[in-house]
């Protein structure tokens, strides 16, 4: 038997009207998570009330928070020797955790598995790139991923500097440290594709990757071995 324990971590605001599809995910999986880390970033709606309807959930207030500062918070907390991510639009598929358990023990020395992911929705934003509802990718998609907690004291948490992109810049420093990735050859989370994406939905979006870009070039450059000048 698996000795991983899940920490699940989830990063809310104002979700009230799609967070009970999504926690009920959360804890219908056939490998049930240790824990359950909903961060909300200070909600005005009854977000707090559904997330609190569910007694396996550990909600922790930071009002004011970005989604990069509500996962270190989660980081922060997480008891599990694996950490996974949820959104609060989004739906784990029942078998998330086991898939990603299941991949973690077959390769004991990676670090970080990653699943597929099925895109989904009836309405989405005017920038969501034509075709994608419907399709199942390999995408880069927080919530098709799975870290050992260990990698995360090792190589550190999100630069809450860049906004919602730091997770491109995150997965880039673990690629560029030598940390071993495990591909996931079923779905793992069903992406909802609406008007209130934070990827396809904010003018600042571009703006918001080029920074992340920055930050790896500017990473990869500090570490790259400089030329004997004696």
């Amino acid at each position: 038997m698996s000795e991983i324990e899940f920490t699940v971590i989830m990063p809310v605001l104002n979700r009230a009207d799609l967070l009970v599809e999504s926690l009920d995910a959360v804890f219908a999986q056939t490998r049930p998570a240790r824990q359950v880390l909903v961060i909300d970033g200070g909600s005005t709606d009854s977000t707090p009330s559904v997330a609190c309807r569910y007694p396996g959930v550990e909600f922790l207030v930071r009002p004011g928070s970005s989604v990069p500062v509500a996962h270190n918070v989660g980081f922060a907390a997480a008891e599990g020797s694996v950490i996974a991510f949820a959104s609060s639009d989004d739906v784990l598929v029942p078998e998330a955790l086991e898939r990603h358990a299941a991949a973690l023990d077959a390769q004991p020395d990676c670090g970080v598995s990653v699943g597929l992911t099925a895109f989904f929705g009836t309405r989405p934003h005017a920038r969501t790139p034509d075709g994608l509802a419907g399709t199942v990718r390999r995408a880069r998609v927080l919530e098709a991923v799975a870290v050992r907690r260990h990698v995360v004291d090792q190589h550190g948490t999100f630069d809450e500097a860049l906004g919602p992109s730091a997770d491109l810049e995150w997965l880039s420093r673990l690629a560029d440290a030598g940390v071993s990735i495990v591909d996931v050859e079923e779905v793992v989370v069903r992406k909802r594709l609406h008007d209130g994406n934070v990827t396809y939905g904010r003018e600042e979006t571009a703006g918001e990757v080029l920074d992340a870009v920055r930050a790896i070039m500017r990473r990869r450059a500090s570490s790259a071995p400089k030329d004997d000048q004696t």
